[in-house]
Parts: C-alpha cells; structure tokens; sequence
C-alpha cells in the first residue's frame, strides 16, 4: 500500500523490511522546504514572544 503523500513526493521510500515500505522525507521537494522554513519562522516568533513576556528578576 502506497503512502498518498508520496504520490506528492513529500515522503519517498528509503528501504523495505521484510513487507514493510520504510519512508523518509524528501528535503529536495520544494513544499517540503517551503514546511521547514515556516516552521523556523514560527519558532523563532514563537520564542521572540516569550521573550517579551518574562521579566528580568534582580538576583541579590
């Protein structure tokens, strides 16, 4: 049985064991590198807002 979103070449094959289809993601699909680069985006905003919401705590 065929994964859908390898038909898209998001996910390709990488090795079969026994009747089991292993697969990996496929880093040269240009939706593929459109999802990292969102989600570095997202982190680095996610982690500059709670930046902002912590307050600098004098230590005595």
């Amino acid at each position: 049985m065929k994964l859908e979103t390898a038909t898209k070449g998001l996910v390709i094959p990488s090795r079969k064991i026994g009747r089991a289809t292993l697969y990996k993601i496929n880093l040269e699909n240009p939706m593929v590198k459109m999802l990292i680069e969102f989600e570095m985006k997202l982190s680095l905003k996610i982690a500059e807002e709670e930046g902002k919401m912590k307050k600098i705590v004098e230590v005595k």
